[in-house]
């Protein structure tokens, strides 16, 4: 019988593919702000990472994560007449920097998250994918 850790990742994995492309843009925004545009491909792995990070957790904190991310990806209307992850980047910076001084202290843990663990799996994807370059030529 599957575990109910499976079952729970499997149950929001329709959940997942739908927050994917925002927690690649806000990861994404982040990256830009501390070293520039994004690698394309590592991105994407590590949004895929981020998901399964996500999907992961605890039910009790997962599920309000993914929530939480939909929610973020809405504000962004207020912002840009669109969802964050169809914004452009000045426009996202702008969406960021609003919850990351927003008054209420879940938005700013969001951004919080996404700055700590977001960055942490960018850069780590980043690092994974330059050894086995490295590999590969040397």
């Amino acid at each position: 019988m599957p575990s109910l850790a499976w079952r729970v990742r499997r149950r929001l994995a329709p959940v997942a593919e739908v927050v994917r492309p925002t927690v690649a843009s806000v990861v994404e925004t982040l990256v830009a702000e501390s070293e520039g545009p994004a690698d394309p491909e590592i991105l994407d792995r590590a949004s895929h990472t981020m998901l399964g990070r996500i999907q992961a957790m605890p039910r009790y904190i997962g599920l309000p994560m993914m929530a939480a991310t939909l929610a973020f990806d809405a504000s962004g209307v207020a912002f840009g007449r669109r969802p964050f992850r169809f914004l452009p980047p000045e426009a996202r910076a702008r969406v960021l920097e609003a919850w990351r001084n927003a008054p209420v202290g879940v938005f700013r843990t969001f951004v919080e998250f996404y700055e700590k663990m977001g960055t942490f799996v960018y850069f780590s994807e980043k690092d994974e994918a330059a050894e086995a370059t490295a590999g590969r030529e040397g």
